[in-house]
């Protein structure tokens, strides 16, 4: 007994001693945990995404190698094969002897924003802060031969998690050059300041404020407590890395198996008639810690080790398993993405039929989106199961129409019913961007040849406006409302349904004292 009492009476001890020694080290203890958690963030961005922004620079040589330099036909359908093929780039544009030429041909595909910006230069290269989060990289070719590539928007995987409030400064630092990329405003002390290394000689530089350190330390306050340094060193170990030794596919194969890839749905509306008229199936990750990842993390690596398959019909079966506990009207369409060579395998999409035929009593619209953005590999094949699907009642849509391999060409080979306007195009409106052209193309392209036209990103009601006015009025975007999980979208339904049902009480009402009120003048 006097054994076990003093065994206690130590522990209690150790414990005391533990958590003063935390207090006193506890800024320090905040800093590192952040920079643990961040520097763990950013090695499994990089492998995600390929080491992304590391390899720009080598594929800018690589293309520019490939390259004639005179804007003829040739260097527009190389510049174009590149874009659509590159895991890295999304836009690349040429300008040679005053001659100029991009991906979408002889019009320019970048403004000059970013010339305004401070840039970091390394030997030919220069790099400037663009739109929407992205990164634009000049490279010189010549005293008269410039080429810019737009990068996909730099990923807030490693960011989003830790900034509160302003309180982290980043940079990317080159040859004693640096070039901001977070948006913060004020002073970031350099006493929690760490430097992370990427290829090519470039280095991230993150910091984060008194403030940030002191909002680490209250998320992990029940840590300090309950189980003192060394127990909180452990569990956090364990924490960020019990799957460390285990590679991305074997972590999605695992998802798969515990059902951790779930639907969210966004809604889309007719900004005419203010009906309810459909919504996009999007993935999400939600590990079984509770974090949430979207898909532009992980889709990639889905698609390489053939998980795609599996995937897919997990989101058709979890979609259909949802729309029993809802009523929508007839004309109300789910929409979900699928890949090109999914669209090319007769036996996959057999397998999907079946699964829609099982539940065909509550059973939505269906439609799949195909991106643009990807190259189908034998188009034959493809139109025989589009006309197949077609035949059956499900809708094909094009997505991201405008940006990528097979402009409008798909919509005159394939039995394609909907073009999706890009978010890239619809940012254009209210502003001297000069894709305004491309999107006023889309659009007359697509009245002309009566397809239907959805707009994505839509975020304010200036661009609606706009849209009314070009008689495009399928509407999809954070104006109305975010993507969501189930349990909101079902409410998001009803409460929608409600609204319409007030709308059409008060419109009979109006209506029917309009005709008592003529009555009585009659009288």
């Amino acid at each position: 007994m006097i054994n076990v009492t003093t065994r206690w009476k130590k522990s209690g001890f150790y414990f005391v001693i533990s958590l003063f020694i935390i207090y006193l080290l506890s800024n320090l203890i905040a800093f590192q945990i952040f920079k643990y958690n961040a520097i763990e963030r950013i090695a499994t961005f990089q492998h995600l995404n390929h080491g992304r922004y590391d390899k720009i620079s080598k594929d800018i040589e690589l293309l520019v190698s490939r390259l004639s330099l005179t804007c003829d036909k040739r260097d527009i359908n190389i510049i174009r094969d590149f874009a659509s093929t590159s895991n890295n780039i999304r836009i690349i544009q040429l300008i040679t002897n005053h001659k100029l030429c991009s991906i979408y041909g002889k019009k320019p595909a970048v403004t000059d924003y970013y010339s305004k910006k401070k840039a970091i230069q390394s030997g030919k290269l220069s790099i400037h802060n663009y739109t929407n989060n992205r990164l634009i990289f000049n490279y010189q070719i010549n005293p008269t031969s410039k080429i810019s590539v737009v990068s996909e928007s730099i990923d807030p995987f490693y960011i989003n998690h830790m900034i509160s409030n302003q309180n982290i400064s980043i940079f990317i630092e080159c040859n004693n050059q640096k070039l901001k990329l977070s948006h913060n405003s004020g002073y970031i002390s350099k006493l929690y300041s760490f430097k992370y290394k990427l290829d090519n000689g470039y280095t991230l530089v993150i910091s984060i404020n008194e403030k940030g350190i002191n909002n680490i330390k209250k998320e992990y306050l029940y840590i300090f407590i309950l189980l003192g340094i060394i127990c909180f060193l452990l569990c956090l170990a364990f924490a960020l890395n019990h799957d460390k030794n285990k590679s991305i596919q074997q972590l999605i194969q695992q998802g798969l198996n515990k059902g951790e890839f779930i639907p969210y749905y966004q809604p889309i509306i007719n900004s005419k008639t203010q009906q309810l008229v459909g919504c996009e199936v999007l993935v999400r990750w939600k590990r079984c810690n509770g974090e949430i990842f979207p898909p532009y993390l992980f889709i990639k690596n889905v698609e390489n080790c053939h998980l795609i398959y599996p995937m897919t019909k997990s989101m058709l079966q979890q979609v259909l398993a949802n729309f029993t506990q809802v009523q929508v009207n007839d004309n109300f369409c789910a929409s979900i993405n699928v890949t090109p060579q999914q669209l090319e395998n007769l036996q996959f999409m057999a397998e999907c039929i079946n699964i829609i035929e099982s539940q065909k009593t509550h059973c939505p619209n269906i439609a799949l989106e195909v991106t643009e953005r990807m190259k189908f590999t034998d188009i034959d094949k493809a139109k025989s199961v589009m006309t197949h699907l077609s035949d059956y009642g499900i809708k094909l849509k094009l997505d991201d129409a405008g940006t990528g391999f097979g402009g409008f060409s798909y919509l005159q080979t394939l039995p394609l019913d909907t073009i999706k306007i890009d978010k890239m195009f619809i940012d254009t409106i209210g502003t001297n961007d000069m894709k305004r052209d491309i999107l006023k193309a889309i659009i007359n392209f697509g009245h002309e040849t009566n397809l239907e036209m959805i707009a994505e990103g839509v975020e304010t009601q200036q661009q609606v406006d706009y849209l009314a006015k070009k008689n495009v009025h399928i509407i999809q975007g954070y104006l109305y409302a975010q993507p969501m999980p189930f349990c909101k979208f079902k409410q998001y339904i009803k409460q929608f349904s409600h609204n319409q049902s007030n709308k059409k009480a008060a419109s009979c009402e109006a209506a029917f004292l309009l005709i008592h009120h003529r009555y009585s003048t009659q009288e």
